[in-house]
């Protein structure tokens, strides 16, 4: 008897739980994440195809509609139920008040990411990355890796090219070729190309005195928004 009650315990407590925020009666779409419950409403998710196509859809002759009751909700696979709270936290703010939630560099980076998961592409990418927008808040090469991950514009990461177009200035200086090798490696090859385009950029500038004074990262978004939708390889090899 004692071995059917601990076994019981066990079973009860994987059970999934009802998010104590986003679980409303009145709303018709139940999400599970990790082991959490969420039940919010359809039209926050109107900007993702994905998302809402998952209970739009009528399901195959015999089964049951995923998504309309805690037996069987729409499971959210690799997702962490704390980003998605978050997520759901930013359409509530977006969608009913017009306005940004409060939140952690980490909040926002989630809310990034699933934003391109899903492709709310128009609306939640845009306030995420706003909120992201504080140079300080990234080392430059966190923030260039985030563009890869991502496939983000790199003008988004205007400062952190800058900082390397500072580093770059020493290469005239005689940097030594394992150095080089390993920034190199650090990007993969469409951001290195960008970034050796900028420097190029910058030693016409200070050659011919177009501008004068330091480098600035507006002077540099301008030349990456000049550029994007372009094939940097195919220019810097016309040059």
């Amino acid at each position: 008897m004692a071995s059917e009650s601990a076994n019981t315990v066990v079973e009860s407590s994987t059970l999934p739980k009802r998010d104590n925020e986003f679980y409303f009666d009145d709303a018709f779409a139940i999400f599970q994440v990790e082991d959490t419950l969420f039940r919010v409403r359809v039209s926050y998710f109107k900007e993702s195809s994905i998302l809402h196509d998952m209970f739009s859809l009528p399901p195959p002759t015999g089964e049951v509609q995923e998504g309309q009751s805690d037996g069987h909700p729409i499971v959210l696979k690799h997702d962490k139920a704390q980003d998605f709270k978050f997520l759901l936290a930013v359409l509530r703010e977006i969608y009913d008040c017009g306005r940004r939630p409060p939140g952690s560099k980490e909040n926002w980076v989630a809310v990034l990411r699933l934003a391109h998961k899903y492709l709310m592409l128009h609306v939640v990418k845009p306030v995420a990355l706003s909120a992201l927008s504080n140079p300080k808040i990234f080392q430059p090469a966190e923030k260039l890796q985030l563009c890869e991950e991502l496939d983000l514009e790199l003008s988004w990461a205007a400062d952190a090219i800058m900082a390397y177009l500072d580093h770059f200035s020493t290469f005239d200086e005689g940097v030594p070729f394992r150095e080089r090798l390993e920034l190199k490696r650090s990007f993969d090859e469409k951001t290195w190309e960008i970034m050796m385009w900028c420097r190029e950029k910058d030693l016409i500038r200070r050659k011919k005195h177009i501008i004068s004074g330091k480098l600035d990262s507006e002077t540099v978004k301008g030349w990456l928004q000049s550029m994007e939708g372009e094939d940097v390889t195919d220019e810097r090899q016309s040059e």
